[in-house]
């Protein structure tokens, strides 16, 4: 069975979860693992999309970064909002930021006043701005002092990048976990004959609606609620179950 009819059945054939399940691990393996890095690539894409554009990271750096300076943990620059393939860059030296602002974004970063704000779509960090100088030995920085570590913010970058595909494939793991338990448990009310294993294997498939919504709206720049995706999920599981017959189940 292709990936494509594993997708179709997944997300709108309830009666026919039982030939999903019936599939061998290594095909339902390979299912996830293109579902998931298809995921990875629309989270990266607008990334990838303004890296292209502006020639790598000195290219945004001139294109992007304002004339700035920081002394005594305070920023001074002009204010500037910047919102591109669903990026969003906010530079406000007047006034201190929450991730707030970040929330209709996939991936923002915040400069106000005092600190740094980075959202990645998974987790937000803070840094202060004293705090990185301290770390940097330095007194003050601007706008030209950010070429002499071009170096050091391609690796963080590429870092960030690492360290976000780890946690997304974390992230992946422990939903599929999470929802095979809530399917165990749905099994029992609804007295089926479904083995853990099997119920490992609805899970795959059961989130692919949630994914895929996921990744539509994404990439147009918005973030589905947390709570729509699980209640999603935990109803594609359910009838997953409630319609499979006994005497079908492997």
């Amino acid at each position: 069975m292709s990936v494509f009819k594993q997708f179709l059945i997944s997300i709108y054939q309830f009666d026919k979860y039982v030939e999903l399940i019936s599939l061998k691990w290594k095909k339902v393996i390979f299912y996830e693992v293109i579902f998931f890095l298809v995921t990875v690539f629309i989270s990266f894409f607008p990334i990838i999309v303004v890296l292209v554009g502006y020639g790598g990271m000195e290219g945004i750096i001139n294109e992007l970064v304002p004339e700035f300076k920081i002394e005594n943990g305070i920023l001074q620059a002009e204010n500037m909002i910047v919102d591109e393939n669903g990026i969003r860059i906010i530079v406000d030296s007047n006034n201190d930021r929450t991730d707030f602002d970040l929330r209709d974004s996939s991936n923002g970063v915040i400069f106000d006043r005092e600190k740094i704000i980075v959202n990645n779509g998974i987790k937000t960090q803070t840094v202060s701005y004293k705090k990185l100088l301290e770390a940097l030995g330095l007194d003050k920085f601007e706008k030209s002092d950010i070429f002499n570590y071009i170096s050091a913010i391609n690796m963080l970058f590429i870092t960030f990048i690492l360290l976000s595909f780890i946690a997304l494939a974390v992230s992946e793991i422990i939903g599929i976990l999470l929802l095979s338990f809530f399917t165990l448990i749905i099994n029992m009310i609804l007295k089926k004959n479904l083995s853990y294993p099997n119920t490992i294997k609805i899970s795959v498939y059961a989130r692919s609606m949630a994914v895929f919504l996921t990744i539509i709206f994404a990439f147009f720049g918005f973030m589905l609620d947390f709570i729509f995706v699980i209640a999603l999920n935990c109803a594609y599981a359910f009838f997953a179950v409630k319609n499979m017959k006994i005497e079908e189940i492997v």
